[in-house]
């Protein structure tokens, strides 16, 4: 039993690191003002990157997987705003969100397939944050800021499987997941790139009907058989689904999304 509820204990922690991320953003913003340039939002970073690859060289782990991290957390750098350096501590902040969500992914899944998991759920989560900075007075949603999430996400996924030189073969194939579970995906892309143009208005409820209806594709169509499949597959579709909780409080409360 505590085996079944820990993965789902670990989520519960991700969702309220993410609240946390939301409201620290200002700290972090006041920090980077005061330090008068970019090193202090750079350096948690370098000190989340530099432990793993100490570790690894010490242990005589796996590159690729670090390598790769470097250049999924080298990119979050790029992408994020340059008139807003504070954002930068998004890339560590989704790194270590990452790294918790790979420890609660199924270990029949493999290494690769692990980790990617991870990336799935942290870009996911990193989305719940954009939508709630969208809902809250002087924050913007932003696609480049939630790119930058998924390049954190990504990082430090890799980053444990390559500081832990998990080498696990694969069990279950993410590939045997049902259509509908890869249209909820694609539901939220959708919902991504088409929210900017709703800016300074309540959210359309229909906004999220791809995601909702994949969603409810996936519940009437028989689920995968094995069982760690079906805990990725609910996993994305309750992440998936949450998001038309958004739209409603626009309305409710009522709100502009910004």
């Amino acid at each position: 039993m505590t085996q079944r509820l820990l993965p789902w204990a670990i989520y519960m922690t991700a969702a309220i690191l993410v609240v946390i991320y939301v409201n620290l953003f200002p700290v972090w913003q006041g920090l980077s003002q005061l330090a008068a340039g970019r090193g202090l939002t750079v350096a948690p970073i370098v000190a989340a990157l530099a432990v793993p690859l100490l570790l690894m060289i010490r242990r005589r782990r796996r590159w690729l997987p670090v390598l790769l991290a470097l250049a999924f957390a080298a990119g979050g750098l790029l992408l994020a705003d340059p008139l807003f350096p504070a954002k930068r501590i998004h890339v560590a902040e989704y790194m270590l969100l990452a790294a918790l969500l790979r420890l609660a992914a199924p270990r029949s899944l493999g290494a690769w397939q692990r980790t990617m998991v991870a990336a799935m759920a942290g870009a996911l989560f990193g989305m719940h944050d954009e939508m709630i900075q969208g809902l809250l007075p002087e924050r913007t949603f932003g696609l480049a800021d939630l790119a930058v999430n998924a390049c954190g996400a990504a990082a430090g996924a890799l980053l444990v499987q390559g500081g832990s030189g998990d080498d696990v073969k694969p069990e279950e194939r993410l590939t045997d997941l049902p259509w509908p579970f890869w249209a909820v995906l694609f539901g939220v892309v959708l919902e991504a790139v088409a929210l900017p143009a709703f800016r300074d208005r309540a959210l359309p409820l229909w906004s999220t009907a791809p995601v909702l209806a994949a969603a409810a594709a996936c519940f009437l169509l028989p689920p995968p058989r094995s069982a760690a499949l079906r805990h990725v597959q609910v996993l994305v579709v309750v992440l998936g689904v949450a998001l038309a909780l958004y739209p409603v409080v626009t309305h409710v409360a009522p709100l502009s999304f910004r």
